[in-house]
């Protein structure tokens, strides 16, 4: 009975919480890029269409794959059709949310016998019932044995019933409560770390050969993601050599494509599909191949040689 108890009293209070969704940490994004800064609308777009490549809306991603267009051919973005989009999607995440869940939940529990009406009739409810029931478990318990014959002294449990029920209804609160924070620091974190610089704090600069070494000691070593980092490196170096963009350690890939877009870097070079591939291999869960690699150090062999013909 005190099992049953708990876990009723766990999955009515857990029922009534509700988890911020994702979709709602991109609306608040949404609303806050600055639509006159064509570079911000293209970041957005950019790491939006990373974010739901699996998403089961396909209307959203044709907005977002609609507009990242846009971003990229250099013409005004809007990104008002999505803001709708995801504010109707936050509206319908919270109608499920706060509707079929809690009516759900609250048919499951009042199927309980804890909640139906005994042979116990009167002005009675089911709380006083599930007390009077916990106080004759505790009574049952405490009796002594038939056989020594000794009354133990009448003892009223109720008091302790409800005791042990608001322990557990504040225990319960309590876990529902720090769950909560956790989620909450978690989304927070995984917004503070979407800036990432090209290069760690402690890391040694390098120079173009140096990291053409390295990437050519890791790949002998079987080390492919690595390999791949050391030689979108060398492309932005041996940009920054030929004055076309300004390398700099503390900036994103995304900002260094961003200056490479706007600036006159030599056609031929898939910059935009490097990036993509360091982004998914370096942060993302993409496992690194030998046909990456080739891939990389093809296109950075193809952009030395332009570097190299004159003009």
């Amino acid at each position: 009975m005190i099992v049953r108890l708990i876990s009723t009293c766990s999955s009515l209070l857990l029922a009534t919480l509700s988890f911020a969704q994702n979709d709602a940490e991109w609306l608040e994004r949404a609303r806050n890029v600055d639509s006159n800064d064509r570079s911000s609308v293209r970041r957005f777009l950019e790491e939006m269409s990373i974010e739901y490549e699996s998403s089961n809306d396909a209307a959203l991603q044709e907005d977002i794959a609609n507009q990242l267009q846009r971003a990229q051919s250099r013409r005004n973005a809007d990104i008002s059709s999505i803001i709708e989009r995801l504010e109707l999607r936050s509206r319908i995440d919270a109608k499920a949310s706060a509707g079929g869940r809690a009516n759900q939940t609250a048919r499951e529990i009042l199927k309980d016998p804890t909640f139906r009406d005994s042979e116990l009739q009167g002005d009675q409810s089911w709380l006083g019932r599930a007390l009077s029931r916990i106080g004759e478990l505790f009574n049952r318990e405490t009796e002594q044995p038939e056989a020594r014959r000794i009354e133990p002294p009448s003892l009223n449990m109720q008091p302790l019933a409800y005791l042990v029920l608001i322990v557990l209804i504040g225990a319960v609160i309590a876990l529902a409560v720090f769950a909560l924070r956790g989620a909450k620091f978690g989304k927070k974190s995984r917004i503070g770390n979407i800036k990432r610089s090209i290069l760690d704090e402690d890391e040694p600069d390098r120079t173009l050969d140096e990291w053409l070494q390295l990437a050519d000691k890791l790949q002998s070593e079987g080390k492919l993601r690595e390999v791949v980092r050391c030689l979108y490196i060398a492309i932005l170096l041996r940009l920054d050599a030929s004055r076309i963009i300004r390398f700099e350690r503390s900036e994103t890939n995304w900002e260094h494509l961003a200056k490479i877009d706007s600036a006159s870097a030599p056609e031929g070079v898939d910059y935009r599909g490097l990036t993509k591939l360091f982004d998914m291999v370096w942060y993302g869960e993409h496992h690194a191949t030998a046909e990456d690699c080739a891939t990389i150090r093809s296109e950075y062999e193809t952009l030395n040689k332009m570097l190299r013909e004159p003009a």
